[in-house]
């Protein structure tokens, strides 16, 4: 790693720079102190692993974010389906109740359609 140090209108900067690879940033935690007066020591670690491990989880955490969205619009899809369902079935068995009362009606008024006949057919 090489550093370089400028002097910009009484401004340092400092340049560094990894010769091992040039395809690959490198993330720098910096800490400056005054070890004692008219001095000044900076010391660098290198953080780019825990930045690179912070951005795949911050990935990581969008990608599940995006399943957590699809499934639910999945599930509420899935749920207004099954509501639909329940409202047909329920409209059947009214249906099928309003014929069976309707049935009863019938063979009732058939019933004494036939009594009515066989008084008719005795008095005759």
């Amino acid at each position: 790693m090489k550093t370089k140090i400028e002097d910009s209108e009484g401004f340092l900067k400092f340049r560094l720079s990894d010769a091992s690879d040039k395809n690959t940033k490198k993330y720098y935690d910096t800490f400056s102190f005054s070890p004692e007066k008219g001095k000044f020591a900076v010391l660098f670690r290198d953080i780019t692993k825990q930045k690179k491990e912070a951005d795949e989880l911050k990935k990581y955490r969008n990608h599940l974010e995006e399943l957590v969205k699809e499934r639910t619009q999945n599930l509420e899809d899935k749920n207004i389906e099954l509501e639909r369902f329940h409202k047909l079935f329920i409209d059947r068995e009214f249906r099928i109740k309003e014929l069976r009362d309707e049935i009863k009606k019938l063979e009732k008024a058939k019933l004494k359609a036939t009594h009515r006949r066989a008084i008719d057919d005795k008095i005759d």
